[in-house]
């Protein structure tokens, strides 16, 4: 059973008024207490006693706010009826609505992002996203848009250039970047850009492996990397892979991919400090990798879940928690989404 926190929150537009209402699970409702604001991805609110509390949006089930009728609309197509399509035409309201309220318009793109990366339009989503990333950092990762448009679609064209753009502006912040390329990928596969994906897929690789990889035995590559793992010797076995990335055909890049994830999170577990971090959120964005462009294959799930353990043991929770009901509402009834909803527990 899925473990929520709710918020049922009483706002007035100015955020002064008192007596809201925010009911977390497993803890004492806190009644008469005061929302002052959106501080990064939480809310925080003042209880009665005075006391400051901030929770992850990603935590929040429901937030109703007094004389924002559309606002309450949206939160509950979102939750109640699953209606995202509503929820993301309410919420553009209540945004244009919300007048000089930057606490109130800050909010609703955080919420309106939720619904906008399961429906689209991918180019409204992609603008949301990429605001907020630049804002949050990867933290914002798991609000990457989901639901792209059709082949040759104007929308597909706007998310391409406005997540060109990104990248550029983003270049020497690698993990945002590796979010945006991510996208990009998904988006140039679509409309068949091959040239930009080889060019994507082979950042980091120099000119003499490409060459050297065109008579490569991506078997023997694989099986060589799976036995440094298994003979714990995880950085020879990254190497086996980054090397060879390029070169691996699409039926067996996600086994590639997980190997290169799992390489690197046994690194992180040898290093200390920020090289440790560092490794760890590489080894999540290629878990991520391979939920995003193979979701239909076997490892899906399990990299789901793996990437969800990489952003709890980052101390991401926010992301984690967000992964973790990916995990449940995607692969329900399976193994993993049992894991997912241990852990989720846990957090």
């Amino acid at each position: 059973m899925k473990s929520y926190v709710c918020i049922a929150a009483t706002l007035a537009l100015t955020w002064t008024a008192l007596g809201d209402d925010i009911t977390v699970v497993k803890t004492p409702p806190y009644n008469s207490s005061k929302v002052t604001g959106v501080d990064g991805l939480k809310l925080v609110f003042t209880t009665s006693t005075g006391s400051r509390i901030s929770k992850e949006l990603a935590e929040v089930e429901l937030i109703l706010i007094t004389d924002q009728d559309q606002f309450n609309r949206a939160e509950k197509a979102y939750r109640d009826d699953g209606d995202y399509a509503e929820a993301v035409k309410s919420y553009t309201t209540a945004l244009n609505q919300a007048g000089a309220n930057e606490t109130l318009k800050k909010l609703v793109v955080l919420r309106r992002l939720r619904a906008l990366s399961r429906v689209g339009p991918v180019d409204q989503a992609t603008r949301d996203w990429i605001s907020v990333l630049s804002a949050n950092g990867t933290a914002a990762a798991s609000l990457a848009p989901q639901r792209m448009g059709a082949k040759g679609s104007a929308a597909n064209a706007n998310a391409i250039k406005a997540l060109e753009a990104a990248a550029e502006k983003e270049k020497s912040k690698a993990a945002e970047l590796a979010a945006i390329h991510q996208v990009l990928l998904k988006l140039y596969e679509i409309e068949g850009q091959k040239e930009k994906i080889d060019k994507l897929n082979s950042a980091g690789v120099t000119q003499k492996d490409v060459t050297s990889l065109n008579t490569a035995d991506i078997a023997t590559a694989l099986r060589d990397a799976e036995n440094q793992l298994r003979s714990n010797k995880p950085k020879e076995a990254y190497e086996t892979i980054r090397r060879r990335i390029n070169a691996f055909p699409a039926s067996d890049l996600d086994r590639a991919l997980m190997i290169s994830a799992r390489a690197q999170q046994a690194m992180a577990e040898a290093a200390e400090g920020e090289e440790s971090k560092k490794l760890l959120a590489a080894a999540g964005l290629d878990y991520m990798r391979v939920a995003y462009f193979f979701g239909g294959s076997d490892d899906a799930g399990r990299a789901l879940l793996l990437a969800g353990h990489c952003c709890r043991d980052l101390g991401n929770k926010a992301a984690a928690r967000t992964t973790y009901k990916l995990v449940l509402e995607y692969y329900e009834g399976t193994e993993e989404a049992r894991q997912a909803q241990t852990a989720l527990d846990g957090l």
